[in-house]
């Protein structure tokens, strides 16, 4: 899945009520300088958390792992899915819920991308194999 960055401040989304609740997320006043307007970004998980979608996007090339964005600051650009790429979904209590897509390892386990921004060894080499192919 490619998508496009399309805004990379809270404070340009025109709808009052998507900016209050991305607030609650999003602590930063003024641009994410990570995210460039008008690139486009292959998407590494997508999530649903905060009531809203969010994609996992490698903006950090000496990094080694993605961040979350709302997918309200991007386009779709190819909606297409990696074959190898896994949903999970969990019960919150009043029924079953789309939870996350990515690779089998990450899709499948809740704590996989807590891990990743942790260090994790096992997690980090997972990942970057993932991330190539």
């Amino acid at each position: 899945m490619l998508v496009r960055c399309i805004c990379n401040e809270l404070g340009k989304i025109k709808s009052l009520a998507t900016r209050n609740r991305l607030k609650r997320a999003i602590h930063l006043d003024g641009p994410d300088y990570e995210l460039e307007v008008g690139r486009v970004y292959p998407v590494q998980a997508i999530e649903v958390r905060d009531a809203g979608v969010w994609v996992f996007i490698h903006t950090d090339i000496h990094g080694n792992c993605p961040y979350p964005y709302p997918l309200e600051f991007f386009e779709v650009v190819d909606s297409s899915i990696p074959a190898s790429w896994e949903v999970s979904f969990v019960d919150r209590g009043d029924g079953c819920e789309f939870n996350r897509i990515s690779f089998a390892e990450w899709a499948a386990d809740d704590d996989f991308y807590e891990r990743l921004v942790d260090e994790d060894v096992k997690c980090a080499e997972t990942y970057l194999a993932k991330m190539r192919e």
